[in-house]
């Protein structure tokens, strides 16, 4: 059973991917600048923590690992979700800087699930 919240909506109603896309839209260019630093590895690692501890990139982290989290627990699916929102190269993209390598490089059922996912809402 999803839990409700204050407004009596569902937990894992759309609004965080739609906020998501308009922190994307306002501050895509943390999102730049984080997958940059990454590139950099050791050479920029200060550095990434340094953008990675700026309140409104530490604030969306935790809060979409939040949202996650709420999400599932209510029986939905996260990336179903999301992409309803936004293209999945640009949630993998803010993904990749916010996280480090994509989940699609290392679990390769997971991307298949979301390909699959991603055709059916296609062509649906």
């Amino acid at each position: 059973m999803a839990r409700a919240s204050r407004r009596g909506t569902r937990a894992t109603d759309a609004e965080f991917p739609e906020a998501l896309a308009t922190w994307i839209a306002r501050d895509g260019d943390l999102v730049d600048a984080l997958v940059a630093l990454r590139r950099l590895g050791a050479e920029g690692a200060d550095a990434l923590q340094g953008v990675l501890s700026v309140r409104r990139v530490a604030t969306l982290r935790a809060s979409w690992q939040l949202w996650e989290a709420l999400a599932e627990g209510d029986g939905e699916d996260p990336e179903e979700l999301l992409l309803r929102a936004l293209p999945l190269e640009v949630v993998e993209r803010a993904r990749r800087a916010l996280w480090g390598p994509s989940w699609r490089d290392t679990d390769g059922e997971r991307a298949e699930r979301v390909s699959r996912r991603r055709l059916a809402v296609a062509t649906g």
